[in-house]
């Protein structure tokens, strides 16, 4: 299997789809049990995949299951390191829960409470050292990877929910994408 690959969401399955060069390879699917809800992977380690749902998390090494983790607080979003080590769960009160990863357990490490309301994206920069996350009420904030501390906040400048964020290659710009049909940098 190339290290190329297409994931794709289902009711209850991951549809994993290899890809060599502009052809698609063996699709394999992948019962998790419940629906997913977002749908992360480490970009430094592909075959590393982190599934959230209604109330927790599923832990993706290639097309095996390898955890599936309650965390006891409604899910609403994920994003998992570009090297795999640490993921942070948004939950419906707008708390965000870092994680450290070792093996296939997550151990939480510290709870940010910035949002009022749902988080709804949550992406890390290339380079590692900041993530940015959004809520539904429409803001979004940047944030150190290693201090926790807010860098930019008070980015409300869409008039609906935002539901894509993404950064520049450099890490310089991150880019949100809402309901409105707009997109701010």
């Amino acid at each position: 299997m190339s290290n190329a690959f297409l994931l794709l969401l289902n009711t209850i399955q991951i549809w994993r789809v290899s890809l060599h060069g502009d052809q698609c390879g063996d699709v394999e699917s992948i019962d998790i049990g419940s629906q997913p809800k977002d749908l992360s992977i480490a970009s430094l380690s592909p075959e590393l995949a982190l599934v959230t749902t209604d109330s927790g998390v599923v832990m993706l090494r290639g097309t095996k299951l390898v955890s599936t983790i309650g965390l006891g607080f409604p899910v609403t979003a994920s994003a998992v390191a570009p090297n795999g080590s640490e993921a942070i769960i948004g939950r419906q009160d707008g708390k965000q829960h870092v994680y450290s990863i070792n093996g296939d357990t997550l151990t939480e490490e510290k709870v940010l409470e910035k949002h009022r309301c749902a988080i709804s994206v949550i992406r890390y920069s290339p380079d590692f050292s900041m993530f940015a996350s959004s809520d539904v009420n429409r803001e979004a904030i940047v944030w150190d990877r290693l201090s926790h501390e807010v860098k930019l906040k008070n980015m409300l400048h869409h008039t609906a929910r935002i539901n894509c964020l993404a950064w520049s290659h450099n890490s310089s710009m991150v880019v949100a994408g809402s309901l409105d049909t707009c997109h701010h940098l």
